[in-house]
């Protein structure tokens, strides 16, 4: 696992290239259904699949749509968090949206 910096973000999100939360081990993980064995992991409740932290997924007759599972802010500290959030709480971003900025 590591911290990669989203290209486009100006070195505001990061992204772990390889997500490791509770059933998210990896792209064959199952869903956790069970209320009383922890929390689930959203990503594997959304359509595609999970390779080195990237959801792709292409809709019947659309455009492959790409999202970082698990990314975090680490600039600016102070209008969110005030230390690192190396443990959450975390965000999902879209990479199709940071990809057309880095053009």
């Amino acid at each position: 696992m590591a911290w990669v910096v989203v290209p486009g973000s100006n070195d505001i999100w990061e992204y772990d290239d390889d997500p490791q939360l509770g059933t998210l081990a990896n792209a064959n993980a199952k869903v956790q259904d069970d209320p009383n064995a922890g929390p689930a992991d959203e990503y594997y409740r959304a359509n595609g699949i999970v390779l080195n932290g990237i959801r792709s997924f292409t809709p019947t007759g659309g455009n492959t749509q790409e999202t970082y599972v698990k990314c975090r802010k680490v600039l600016p500290l102070d209008k969110i968090y005030t230390s690192s959030n190396e443990n959450g709480p975390w965000s999902e971003l879209s990479k199709n949206y940071y990809d057309a900025r880095v053009l």
